[in-house]
């Protein structure tokens, strides 16, 4: 694979996220129902008509005593099922979040995302993934609670931590925030527009009745997939392959190829396979 080391352009980027979205939008939805049909797992095993009975025949009782009802009712015949099947479905969630990434950095790459591919190697990263993201959210969220900014800080230097969990599986839990951290330096601006954009975007798709915001969040993802790829070090990438690949095996020499340069705002390159 090669790449270029070119400037962080968030109109360049939201273009060739624009692009891969489209072109990529049918294997996106797919993993997009998965997790809607996973979602409803839990809600499957509430058993809502019994509640709107309650609701019904208890017409005209304080609003107390009712959320009390239905509180018991709740608790005491449906907690059993709906905790386990809420917990499952969060776990498959989390699944698919790690597939949709390993995706988006095939995309980028290759251009190929091959949906298949992704859900036989997404257990790899799995853990590292579930306990990266929970303490980046963590973090975050106590950043928040100190003035916000701190919080907004946190969040734009510390973004690369999830998908560099899934991208590099054998970096050392610190190191997944210490490497975000020096991939950041010098880009919180550049990232900081970036994450508006993002934001913008997704706005408009929720007011396009809703459904926009299923193509609009594929483009978000795309935004900082290329913005992550753009700032990897590409010595530090091809170190990660090989260890992935296992041993070397020694191969006749060839004549080395120049480096490509990257013009300013130029387009990130991608080769295929």
């Amino acid at each position: 694979m090669e790449t270029t080391q070119c400037p962080l352009s968030a109109g360049s980027v939201l273009s060739q996220a624009w692009q891969l979205a489209c072109r990529h939008f049918p294997v996106f939805l797919v993993t997009f129902i998965l997790s809607y049909i996973v979602s409803q797992l839990s809600g499957s095993f509430i058993d809502s008509a019994a509640l709107m009975e309650i609701v019904q025949s208890n017409h005209g009782v304080s609003p107390e005593w009712l959320a009390d009802e239905i509180m018991r009712q709740f608790l005491f015949g449906l907690a059993g099922s709906a905790i386990v099947m809420m917990f499952v479905s969060w776990l498959l969630t989390v699944y698919i979040e790690v597939v949709n990434y390993k995706m988006y950095l095939a995309a980028v790459d290759y251009d190929k995302p091959e949906l298949g591919d992704a859900l036989k190697t997404a257990y790899k990263p799995f853990l590292m993934f579930l306990c990266a993201s929970g303490a980046y959210s963590f973090i975050v969220a106590v950043g928040l609670c100190l003035c916000v900014l701190p919080g907004i800080y946190l969040a734009i230097r510390l973004v690369f931590v999830p998908i560099l969990a899934v991208d590099r599986p054998r970096l050392m839990f610190g190191e997944l925030f210490s490497r975000s951290w020096k991939l950041t330096q010098g880009h919180f601006f550049d990232l900081l527009l970036l994450g508006v954009l993002a934001v913008l975007v997704n706005f408009v798709g929720l007011i396009c009745c809703c459904v926009g915001i299923i193509f609009t969040s594929i483009i978000s993802g795309f935004m900082f997939a290329l913005a992550y790829r753009i700032l990897s070090p590409k010595e530090d990438m091809s170190v990660d392959r090989t260890l992935e690949a296992g041993p070397v095996v020694p191969t006749p020499e060839t004549p080395e190829i120049p480096e490509k340069s990257c013009k300013e705002g130029e387009d990130y390159d991608r080769s295929e396979k």
